[in-house]
């Protein structure tokens, strides 16, 4: 996520002199929106024209595609829940996606990923899961936890009534907490120890 907030902030730094401290905590605040949402919240806020906004989103997945690292605790975490369904649901272009799933060599790790390609919102992400493996009502409620490092995943895990864990580090707990995480964590590795409990 550091990574992605630098791209993002220093894009608009770049090319409108926006300061990177305030499009940065932003950025951060709205993870899991839409990114063109985000860019036109931005330039509209800084008095900026928003007709680029398809250039900027261009941009950005286009430096993406360098090497992007994950978090150490990511392997042995999808390891440990092989035994569940581990799905990502992405900003990134499902091209660059591919991409950094083949990588970072989780195909084996993964039953499931979507990038934006085809999807409107994050809604529509989990809409196409809920569809994809025949879940709604209470068996989605018992069946889908939402695991995301910022307020946006978690508003997204509250407005479909499933569980919320929040990954502190993007985002500190209260923000995650306030946006309604049932859980949150420091490392993935903890996943599995709340699905015990649950």
């Amino acid at each position: 996520m550091p990574y992605c907030t630098r791209v993002f902030s220093g894009i608009l730094e770049r090319r409108y002199n926006i300061p990177i401290g305030e499009s940065e905590s932003y950025f951060v605040s709205r993870v899991g929106a839409p990114l063109d949402s985000i860019y036109n919240a931005m330039l509209q806020k800084n008095r900026k024209p928003t007709n680029e906004i398809d250039e900027l989103v261009d941009e950005f997945f286009e430096q993406m595609k360098e090497d992007v690292p994950i978090f150490d605790d990511v392997k042995p975490a999808l390891e440990s829940l092989r035994m569940h369904k581990r799905i990502i649901s992405t900003n990134l272009r499902q091209g660059i996606l591919d991409e950094r799933v083949r990588y970072h060599k989780l195909e084996n790790y993964l039953d499931g990923y979507f990038g934006t390609n085809g999807f409107k919102n994050k809604e529509a992400h989990v809409n196409a899961i809920i569809s994809r493996y025949g879940l709604d009502g209470n068996a989605l409620k018992d069946n889908i936890i939402l695991v995301g490092d910022g307020p946006g995943d978690m508003e997204l895990a509250k407005k479909f009534s499933i569980i919320g864990i929040g990954r502190v580090g993007t985002t500190d707990t209260d923000t995650l907490r306030t946006a309604g995480a049932l859980y949150t964590i420091n490392t993935l590795l903890e996943v599995e120890t709340i699905l015990e409990r649950l």
